[in-house]
């Protein structure tokens, strides 16, 4: 797999988008050192530095190469969840705190006050250790604390950035619910909307453009995304050009591919974690964009078998409904299958720096007219690295549980029960 070089951004705040040069010249994803002025393409492997059973790791160019082939735990000193949630917040009826609909977000702060991201009213709810309601702020507006959209959620040390969708401003808040500031996202030239990634912990938020797709392409091909960095004070600058998606272009439709696979993110720390999921080879980029590490986990790829075709072909017609009857049934009938599932899931980063890794599921996922059986689902289990890239083992989440964010001692999420109700559960995380 390779990337292409980023596209050279500078957008400085109050400068309203003087200066930008967009570049399509293409390099390997690794290795590359910068000299001067220029580019100098190193390509040596040094011996390995570090092996033990199951793991070996080596320098390639100032790339520090970990592969595992087997986990580090053993049966007595592996990581699990309680048998039941310590908290669990919500109801199907009852006070509206406690009504929870499309939960974007959860995090804890130091002394346990748990505080959700629900986007249908766009607040953020604040309760204490106990899951008791305390407050909440935000709300549906154009106001400098109100939303129009929640996105997603995210502490850094004591502020809470409330992401929105497009260019509609971060908003940040601290620990105790009061308003700081705004941050108010550029319109990037090239740019066809973006979307927060996540936010580094010095406060600067990674953004991406939406990949489309181009209806000239014949048959399946990927599509890549952009990824800028853009601080509180100074200049928006690109990091990475990845493949963000595999579309299939059938008669001039471009519905993703079905068990196709996805560029993946996670930010942790100065770091942006990124994996085009059609192999297990989780990247390390630093916030200049320069390659610092490869993750590699020696897993084989579940083959797409005739089985799985035919229970995406099902699902794709019944799913979709009489009225997309006619489009459902043309993308069953002409989608290029790859050859293997996804290598894995979603990418997580702790708060103790480990690396968590969403084991794949095969089944299909969810329907629509551009995204029919795309995404897998139904994850169970997450690898978990330590910050050496070192894989230690796997960890069971309940079936359900849709993670938000790993603490050194708890994981929260959202589960939905057999009505849809939406609560937030937080399971300790028992280490041995």
């Amino acid at each position: 797999m390779s990337f292409f070089s980023p596209p050279r951004v500078r957008v400085r705040f109050g400068d309203c988008l003087k200066r930008s040069n967009f570049s399509t010249k293409r390099w390997s994803v690794f290795p590359f050192v910068w000299v001067g002025i220029g580019v100098l393409m190193v390509a040596t492997c040094a011996p390995a530095t570090d092996s033990s059973p199951g793991f070996m790791s080596f320098d390639s160019g100032g790339v520090l190469i970990t592969e595992s082939s087997r986990p580090q735990w053993n049966e007595a000193d592996g990581w699990r969840l309680g048998e039941e949630p310590r908290i669990e917040i919500g109801s199907l009826e009852g006070e509206d705190p406690y009504l929870f609909y499309e939960v974007r977000g959860v995090t804890i702060a130091g002394d346990g006050t748990i505080i959700v991201a629900n986007r249908s009213d766009n607040t953020l709810r604040f309760f204490n250790a106990l899951g008791q309601y305390q407050q909440q702020v935000g709300g549906t507006g154009g106001g400098p604390e109100e939303f129009s959209s929640i996105h997603s959620l995210q502490r850094i040390g004591q502020n809470l950035f409330a992401c929105q969708y497009d260019t509609n401003p971060v908003r940040v808040f601290d620990i105790n619910g009061a308003f700081l500031r705004s941050v108010f996202l550029p319109r990037i030239p090239g740019f066809r909307g973006v979307h927060v990634q996540g936010v580094f912990s010095d406060g600067s938020i990674l953004l991406s453009d939406f990949p489309q797709g181009y209806p000239k392409q014949v048959g399946a091909y990927v599509q890549f995304s952009t990824l800028v960095r853009v601080p509180s004070v100074g200049e928006v600058d690109s990091i990475a050009r990845l493949p963000a998606i595999r579309y299939v272009n059938i008669d001039g439709h471009l519905p993703y591919q079905a068990f196709g696979p996805r560029l993946k993110t996670a930010v942790g720390e100065m770091n942006l974690y990124f994996s085009f999921t059609e192999k297990y080879e989780i990247s390390v980029l630093n916030i200049q964009g320069q390659l610092t590490k490869k993750i590699r986990l020696d897993r084989p790829l579940s083959p797409v078998t005739n089985e799985d075709v035919r229970e995406y072909r099902r699902r794709s017609i019944e799913e979709g409904g009489e009225r997309m009857r006619h489009l459902t049934t043309l993308y069953a009938d002409n989608m290029v299958f790859p050859e293997h599932h996804p290598a894995h899931g979603r990418l997580l980063v702790d708060r103790t720096g480990h690396l968590w890794v969403e084991r794949a599921s095969h089944e299909p996922g969810g329907m629509g007219p551009t995204a029919i059986a795309s995404i897998p689902r139904g994850f169970a289990e997450w690898d978990v690295f330590d910050s050496e890239g070192i894989w230690l083992g796997a960890v069971e989440i309940p079936s359900g549980l849709y993670v938000h964010e790993i603490g050194s001692d708890y994981v929260a999420g959202v589960w939905k029960d057999e009505f849809d109700v939406e609560r937030v559960r937080v399971y300790d995380l028992l280490k041995r």
